[in-house]
């Protein structure tokens, strides 16, 4: 098992135990704290981005389109 395959085994663990501990509070101040990291992390990836990030971006938005059309005819 690589670092990553156990690190991700060991988040698994934690969020089922914080789960089955967690009350309406901590499940709202958990979103709320999500919310502000995604929105910081969201607003440097912008500050950051390149042109190659766009290309990536657009190769990305052409396959999952041709998937969801490719999907819709079967």
């Amino acid at each position: 098992m690589s670092n990553e395959d156990a690190s991700i085994e060991a988040l698994r663990a934690v969020r089922a135990v914080w789960a089955s501990r967690s009350t309406p509070a901590d499940v709202s101040i958990t979103v709320e704290m999500r919310r502000i990291h995604e929105i910081a992390a969201v607003q440097l990836a912008c500050e950051r981005a390149t042109l190659k990030n766009f290309e990536a971006l657009r190769s990305i938005l052409k396959r999952t389109e041709a998937k969801i059309a490719e999907s819709r005819t079967h």
